[in-house]
């Protein structure tokens, strides 16, 4: 597995772990890509329209309410306008804590990107990685994810 910077996920190891089975590994990693794009200072903008695609892919399969109210943040966190018809499709879910995610994100998406807040507790870099070795450990073995 690749090596983890210690302020920058490996955002590819990430969009691989949302296509895992198990529905905590694909919450836990849309959450850290959530916190790549949302919290660290210098986020990987090449890697941004990756994450998205992922991301967006993953929406339209997703069963699980946990995972979709993760990924309606996360979707948010990224920055792109264009989530925004999902995001308002999501108003309409039959779980509150999608649809409150929605429209956190909506509301989040419509301030000016030096105006938008931090959702919850700002985590610093080295939570991030932490995150990071979790979702790893959950694929593979604690080795691979230092």
């Amino acid at each position: 597995m690749a090596e983890l910077e210690r302020d920058t996920p490996d955002v590819d190891v990430l969009v691989d772990a949302l296509e895992d089975d198990d529905v905590e590994v694909r919450a836990v990693a849309a959450d850290v890509l959530g916190k790549v794009f949302g919290y660290v200072e210098n986020p990987p903008a090449e890697k941004r329209p990756v994450a998205l695609d992922a991301l967006l892919a993953r929406w339209d399969r997703e069963k699980s309410n946990d995972v979709r109210s993760t990924l309606a943040q996360t979707l948010a966190l990224l920055g792109d306008p264009s989530v925004r018809p999902v995001l308002e499709a999501a108003l309409d879910d039959g779980d509150p804590r999608v649809r409150r995610q929605a429209s956190w994100g909506l509301e989040y998406l419509s301030l000016p990107a030096r105006d938008r807040p931090k959702p919850g507790r700002p985590e610093p870099g080295e939570r991030v990685v932490m995150k990071c070795v979790r979702v790893l450990t959950m694929l593979g073995s604690e080795e691979d994810a230092v």
